[in-house]
């Protein structure tokens, strides 16, 4: 749960539509604690307003280090890309994949 102080600070930042395919591990991980909290079906019918911690700008980032990093490496390497804030502990990012392309 977030703070009145929280709330109004987040209530002041320009919000960010985030499309599907952009922060897949992040959105997954948002819609799996939707779903244990609230079930499936309230999820499919949609009208929920969710705010997340998440750092689209660092989201972005995060995926590309991890692909250009791991791909330097090798093309077969797996990964992984955990960002969070350490006075929150909010998951800011997180990027990872079977195997980075």
């Amino acid at each position: 749960m977030i703070t009145p102080a929280q709330e109004k600070q987040i209530r002041v930042q320009p919000i960010a539509v985030i499309q599907p395919v952009e922060a897949s591990y992040y959105l997954a991980h948002i819609r799996r604690k939707l779903i244990e909290r609230y079930g499936g079906e309230i999820i499919e019918q949609g009208g929920l307003e969710v705010i997340a911690a998440m750092d689209l700008n660092l989201q972005r980032l995060a995926e590309r280090v991890l692909r250009e990093g791991v791909g330097r490496i090798s093309p077969q390497l797996q990964g992984a890309l955990l960002s969070l804030d350490p006075h929150t502990g909010d998951i800011l990012a997180v990027a990872g994949s079977n195997r980075i392309r």
